[in-house]
């Protein structure tokens, strides 16, 4: 739900409140840590539509990907996006017990295969040391263009990308 921070926002010159062409209210901050649909999408949509009126292109659209065994159930799957001519992969997962069977590879050959007739030209994923997925994106024509560090603490995050033209 909410956690209230308890610290409220008003301008101040000198200890006193100032005035900006009107009275200023206080704001409070709040912690959502509940995910509040509403108020989320409030942020969102005014971003999404200046970026939108700012670059010119409104193509955002979901990737997702589900792979299913023979008895219909889910084990594994992709979920991404396709945004101003880029493929972006938020999450890969596929089942151990269907792993390194070609599936992985299947899925993201996949999603680029619907990002190009998306017209993406370019794809991008990250992942972490301990997943050591790195060697199997880099085999797959991903280059890693930068690292974080101690993300989560002793260990790194790779920020890979693709050209998709090749």
């Amino acid at each position: 739900m909410f956690e209230r921070i308890k610290h409220l926002f008003a301008p101040k010159e000198n200890g006193r409140p100032a005035l900006l062409h009107s009275t200023i209210e206080p704001c409070s901050i709040e912690l959502d840590t509940g995910g509040s649909e509403d108020d989320l999408r409030r942020i969102r949509e005014p971003v999404y539509s200046s970026n939108i009126s700012r670059s010119g292109i409104g193509d955002y659209a979901p990737l997702n990907l589900i792979l299913r065994d023979a008895r219909s159930t889910t084990v594994g799957g992709l979920i991404g996006s396709t945004h101003w001519g880029w493929l972006h992969v938020d999450l890969m997962w596929v089942h151990e017990s269907v792993r390194r069977k070609g599936f992985g590879r299947q899925l993201l050959l996949t999603a680029e295969k619907v990002a190009r007739s998306r017209k993406c030209r370019h794809a991008s994923l990250e992942t972490l040391s301990f997943q050591e997925a790195l060697p199997f994106y880099t085999s797959l024509g991903y280059v890693q263009f930068a690292v974080l560090e101690d993300c989560p603490p002793g260990h790194r995050k790779y920020f890979l990308r693709k050209d998709l033209n090749m």
